[in-house]
């Protein structure tokens, strides 16, 4: 349903997806509103590009969406880079960006299972407490 934050390339975008106005998330835009101490018209403003969050808003938000340390970190980079005054430093939080990525990949990679039980093997296998005190 919703992407994860390293799925997203600016904040706003993850924030449309996230405050989507229907199914389980509705009434998320008014909640954040809340949390922040803000208007929900300052909400809209924010995805509509008028206007950012403030580094003041990041830990509250993040707090509301449920995120990680580590998703945590990645968002505030996001906002960061999209309050970012110079090119220099927009590339600089991006390479903090490209950097916390590709190393997620690479942890990914190296534990992603490649093989599974079939169904029968895993039947037989919790079938007895012996099984998985040998294992």
């Amino acid at each position: 349903m919703t992407n994860s934050v390293f799925e997203a390339d600016h904040y706003r975008t993850y924030l449309k997806q996230r405050l989507a106005v229907t199914g389980t998330s509705r009434g998320l835009r008014s909640r954040l509103a809340e949390k922040i101490r803000t208007q929900p018209a300052f909400i809209s403003m924010v995805l509509s590009g008028d206007n950012d969050l403030s580094p003041e808003h990041i830990p509250p938000t993040n707090e509301l969406l449920g995120h990680s340390p580590e998703e945590a970190h990645y968002f505030t980079l996001l906002v960061f880079q999209a309050r970012a005054g110079t090119k220099e430093l927009r590339e600089y939080f991006q390479l903090q960006l490209t950097e916390i990525l590709s190393k997620r990949t690479e942890f990914l990679n190296r534990v992603q299972m490649k093989d599974t039980l079939k169904l029968s093997d895993q039947t037989l296998y919790y079938s007895r407490w012996y099984y998985l005190a040998i294992h």
